[in-house]
């Protein structure tokens, strides 16, 4: 379902001329309309599996829109295509995690959004 037609199908229940109007959705209602695709989702773990993430590190939110898991430095460079970099803010003594540029490699990449 396109992304526009999950528009128009909630908004029905603000129009008060619809025949919906009023009926708003519960949070599992809107959790399971705008959810990914299980493929996609599986794709994505997949992806992750494949770079020797345990499939038992993964979790999927009880909203269903994030995939979440803790990496080392060096799974995340792996993953991303980079170097992260320490850098020591100028005028404090703050130092921020950062790259210069990242990107994904994977036979998945075309299922992911």
């Amino acid at each position: 379902m396109s992304a526009n037609l999950k528009l128009t199908i909630n908004r029905r229940s603000s129009d008060p001329y619809s025949e919906k109007y009023g009926q708003f959705w519960s949070a599992e209602d809107v959790h399971s309309m705008f959810a990914p695709h299980e493929n996609t989702v599986q794709g994505v773990k997949e992806w992750l599996t494949s770079f020797g993430i345990h499939d038992s590190r993964i979790v999927h939110s009880d909203n269903k829109g994030w995939l979440a898991f803790d990496a080392t430095v060096d799974e995340a460079e792996r993953l991303l295509l980079t170097e992260f970099h320490e850098h020591e803010h100028r005028h404090s003594s703050k130092v921020r995690i950062g790259c210069d540029k990242y990107g994904l490699a994977s036979p998945y990449l075309h299922r992911m959004p």
